[in-house]
């Protein structure tokens, strides 16, 4: 889904549609995004930046979502930011 932005900024969160599945299966994959952006083509582009083994699947919407991130909705963890090594 095409967001029209404008100037406006937004908080996107992208996420696989199949986490375990090719291609985010394995260890070095990035499972999700929060990024700032003005579109969804914008948004989709700049987590692809910060990819993993995973390569572009964040500009495919087949395989990720790419939502707008808003306050309403249950409590809920939107990032974790975790060491495990």
């Amino acid at each position: 889904m095409q967001e029209n932005g404008g100037d406006e900024m937004k908080l996107w969160i992208l996420e696989p549609m199949s986490a375990g599945r090719p291609p985010f299966s394995g260890y070095d994959v990035a499972l999700g995004f929060v990024v700032r952006a003005r579109a969804e083509d914008e948004a989709r582009g700049i987590a692809a930046t910060g990819h993993g083994d995973e390569g572009m699947a964040w500009l495919d919407n087949e395989l990720t979502t790419c939502r707008v991130l808003t306050a309403t909705g249950q409590p809920c963890v939107i990032m974790r930011d975790f060491n495990a090594g």
